[in-house]
Order: structure tokens, then sequence, then C-alpha cells
């Protein structure tokens, strides 16, 4: 639900996408500024002497709310690209967000919550939003291969801009353990299948329009944009106008240091949250912005937790101390590795998770008295070193997994806005009053010390002073026995 209207080309203080998209009245410039007279006309026909919208062009924030598209699991009217065929839809058969607004199609789109989940809540603000719902869709791909030693899982979806550009927007993992087989397979080879899949995507759908583009994407769908990119013959680089990865892995050092990678990276731009654990594998030499999250540890990942505060991310000047290290250390294990010892470890871990019988993390997560059993017996035989790294990994995995079945979701039906924002100003309200209660009882603290130093150094003095007194006070005796015997 809209609740109330803020002023035009005006955005309010928002804590993530969804607000964003939900508050943000400017449009994304058009190519001759009809459009946006267009618009201007109907608000004044109904709202009277409303000053125009001024454009705003694409932003980072702009990107990350884009590339939430690719993880919709669009229903059959979106028009499709037929994965083993050529070329791409024209235009004119992309359809406009608001198209997509069919509640009998939402449990099939947003599979995990259905009308209830945060990505159908995004999906809902971008289609009334006067920034996003002229944005058409199109060209949608989905595949997904989860047979042993062929894992892939791959999709994309273009979104056309009022300017003309097209937004290219590639899924990131999902929960599968296929997706996340391909995912580790980074670990010992390039390119996996996706990366080989999302550069062929670009080339075609390049080569069915002259229009610039823009690619990206959220976790490995941002690894996927960078590769797409790297890949791309010179002709179509040219066309690239910019490359956004939200917390998607980087490369190993071979790949970052290739022509390939020097020749985008001017325009390649990298967002990750402050306790990043995604983003931050394998080698980067990429630059990038960090930024506030709701979350924390693994769930800063999700992209609905990102800190947005009048129409941009909350940064940070740099990653904190513990993520540098944890980045280090992992990266370090990784290094330590060959590219082979790494495919038999993670062949390994991905056979014990097979051996629970469950397709998803999820599953797992629900079930977790069925799966851990079995993840422990699977473990017992191997080399210790080896069930270190795989408890580790499924630890971050489960945590990653319980919390997508926990969180994300809208308030339950009758929980309105008003008191969804409520509860959420009390829980802020109450995290805030935990760390100042903390502050004031480290405060406190060290009073306690200072005050116990002072006592000690008052003690300290006073003993001193006695016994400098009682110094004085035997040789004032001692300077009167000299002085009778004098007389004397």
């Amino acid at each position: 639900m809209l609740c109330g209207r803020p002023r035009l080309g005006r955005i309010a203080d928002v804590t993530n996408i969804i607000d964003y998209a939900r508050t943000q009245m400017d449009p994304f410039p058009s190519p001759d500024g009809a459009q946006t007279r267009d618009r201007a006309t109907a608000e004044a026909s109904l709202h009277e002497a409303r000053p125009l919208p001024e454009s705003r062009p694409l932003s980072d924030v702009d990107s990350l709310v884009l590339s939430q598209l690719a993880y919709v699991h669009m229903p059959d009217f979106v028009p499709r690209l037929d994965p083993d065929g050529e070329g791409a839809d024209p235009e004119s058969a992309y359809i406009p967000i608001p198209a997509l607004l069919k509640s009998e199609y939402f449990d099939e789109m947003f599979p995990s919550k259905g009308a209830y989940s945060s990505l159908c809540a995004l999906v809902t603000a971008m289609a009334v939003s006067p920034r996003f719902r002229d944005v058409r869709i199109g060209n949608y791909v989905s595949v997904e291969d989860a047979s042993r030693g062929h894992e892939k899982q791959f999709a994309a979806v273009c979104a056309l801009l009022p300017d003309g550009t097209e937004y290219v927007a590639f899924r990131g993992s999902e929960d599968s353990v296929a997706a996340w087989v391909e995912n580790f397979n980074m670990a010992f080879t390039c390119p996996i299948p996706s990366q080989t899949a999302a550069a062929r995507y670009v080339r075609r759908v390049a080569a069915a329009t002259g229009r610039d583009l823009v690619l990206g994407g959220h976790s490995k769908g941002g690894n996927l944009a960078v590769y797409a990119a790297m890949k791309a013959p010179d002709a179509l680089r040219a066309r690239i106008r910019a490359v956004y990865s939200h917390d998607g892995p980087g490369f190993e050092k071979g790949v970052l240091d290739s022509l390939d990678f020097a020749a985008i990276a001017p325009v390649v731009h990298k967002t990750v949250p402050e306790a990043s654990i995604i983003g931050m594998i394998f080698e980067t030499h990429e630059d990038f912005t960090v930024v506030e999250s709701e979350g924390h540890g693994i769930t800063e990942h999700f992209a609905m937790r990102w800190k947005v505060v009048d129409g941009d991310f909350v940064r940070v000047p740099r990653l904190p101390e513990g993520t540098r290290y944890s980045s280090r250390a992992m990266n370090a294990w990784i290094a330590s590795y060959t590219p082979r010892e790494r495919e038999r470890v993670l062949t390994d871990l991905f056979d014990i998770l097979r051996a629970t019988g469950f397709e998803s993390f999820s599953d797992m997560a629900v079930h977790w008295r069925d799966a851990l059993p079995a993840i422990r017996d699977a473990v017992k035989g191997m080399d210790p070193e080896e069930r270190r790294f795989v408890i580790a990994t499924f630890k971050v995995l489960f945590s990653t997994a319980l919390r997508t079945v926990t969180t994300g979701r809208l308030p339950a039906p009758g929980k309105g806005d008003e008191e969804v924002r409520r509860e959420e100003s009390y829980r802020r309200h109450r995290d805030e009053m935990r760390t100042e209660a903390a502050q004031l009882g480290d405060e406190k603290t060290r009073i306690k010390r200072d005050l116990k130093t002072l006592r000690e150094q008052y003690r300290s003095v006073r003993r001193q002073n006695k016994a400098e007194a009682k110094e004085d006070k035997a040789r004032y005796k001692q300077a009167k026995k000299d002085a009778k015997r004098l007389e004397n």
C-alpha cells in the first residue's frame, strides 16, 4: 500500500530499496523529454499546479532495484528468449512492469513467500512508482541443470529504460544445491557454465538492437555481469555504459590481471555491505563502495536490507577490520589449494549435501533434524582439515537458508503498513537504547576504574606523607636531644 504521497522531486528518508522504489517521484530521462511532458500533463490535469518533476539518471541504487527483477520467476506472458536459439525479442514485444501485477501468478513468480515476499513488495512498489512504472521488460531466460558434473543455474531479463538504454539483469544464486555447486565451482574453474551463458546472452541481446547497455546483478549475478562485459567484442564493449556488481564474487588474480578486465575496469561499479562475505570471495582488484545494512553477518548480503537515505546508499569509508581479516583468511585458504584439490574438497562437500536427500538449503533448514545426522555421518571419515572446511561452509549456507525461511516476507494479512513501521521504529529504538545502555555501562566501568586509580594514588600519597612526617618527627626529637647535650 502506498501510504501518503511525497512531494514531486523529493525523496523522503527511507531505509531500504522497497521504500526507495515506492517513494521515488523523479522519472528516468527520456530521449526527447516527450515522456516527461506527457506525465507532467497527466499530473497537471489531476493536481492542477504541481511542479514538473526533474528527471534523474540511473544510479547504483536504481541498479540494485532493477537487478532484483532477475530473481522474479517470470510468468509465461513475459517475452522469453530461447536459450538454445539465436537472436532476441524486439523492443515492441516488451511489457511494462505494472503488467506483472496479476495476483494469480504470484505463487509462481515469488516461490518462497508468494504475495508476502519482500520481492513481491519491491515489484509492486516499482509498478506504482513514476520512476520505474514505464520500464519495460523482456527477453527473459531461466535454465537450471542439477545433473552431476553439469550443474548450472542461469537466469536473466532485460529492462528497457525510457531513454532507450537496456539494463541487463542477471540472477544471483538461489538456495538450490545445484546453484551453490556452480558457485563453488568458481574456486577451480573459469568460466563456469553460467558465465558462458551470460556472455552469449549479452551478445544476442546486443545483436538485436543498437542500444547502449548497462549490465548488472546481485550476488553471483554481479559476477556474471562483469564476466559478460569482459568477454564482449570490442564493438560491443563500446556500447556498455556501466557494469554493476552488487556484492558479487570477484575473480582469481589471473583473470583480474588480464587485458579483458583492464578494458572494462573503468565502468565497473561494485558495492558491498560492511560484513561482506560473498562479495569478498577471491582476490579483488575492483574498487568498491561499502554500504550499511540492517542485517548482521551473512544476512547483510540480502539486498532488501541495504540502507538507503535520501535516494542514496548509506556509505561507510571502508570495510571493518573484522571483514577484512575474514576476507584475507578465506582467500588465503583458497590460494593454499591447487584447483584440482579445491575441486576434490568441494565435490566431497556437495556429495555430503546431496546425501541428505534435500534439493535446497531451505528444505534442509526446515528439516534440520533429518539433515544434520546425515551430514554428521558423512563427514566422519574425512580428512580433519577438509572436515573443518566442510563444516564451516555448511554453517554459512545453513544460516543463510534459515534466514531465508524465517524472514524476507511481508506482514500477515491485517497488519498494516503503519503498524509495521511502529514495530520497526520500536525495534530500532530498542536497539538504540541497548547500545546507549552498553555505552553507559562502559562509561560507568571507566569511571569506577578512574576512581580506584585516584583512591590508590591518594593512599600512596598519604602513606608517603605519613612516612615523611614520621621522619620529620624523628629528626625533631634528635635535634632536641642534641640541643640539650650541648647545653650541658
